[in-house]
């Protein structure tokens, strides 16, 4: 069971469609799927005015998400948002085990 971070950087002339778009359509996911928890944060470091900004998407839940919410998640948000500069990199974490520091070994 994971959580979803996703990140891009984001033409600041369409912030706030980007912005619309992807609440809006974590709105909908959040009633698709039972437990989801969303977030839209920006890079906190100084960006000069008109310069692209890092936005990071965030999707856990209790318990976690299981492959069939990912990949739902995934499809749902591919193509967002407007304003997209380069493409949406998306990374999975799990929580660590007590006593675990490395990653499982395959």
């Amino acid at each position: 069971m994971v959580e979803l971070y996703v990140y891009y950087r984001i033409d600041p002339a369409q912030g706030e469609a980007a912005r619309a778009q992807v609440e809006g359509q974590q709105a909908l996911l959040r009633t698709g799927i039972d437990g989801l928890q969303t977030g839209l944060l920006r890079r906190a470091d100084a960006v000069p005015r008109g310069a692209e900004a890092t936005w990071m998407e965030i999707y856990r839940r209790p318990g976690g998400l299981d492959a069939a919410a990912c990949a739902l998640i995934e499809a749902a948000m591919q193509a967002l948002p407007t304003g997209r500069v380069g493409p949406r990199i998306i990374e999975r974490f799990e929580p660590l085990t007590p006593g675990e520091v490395a990653a499982p070994v395959s």
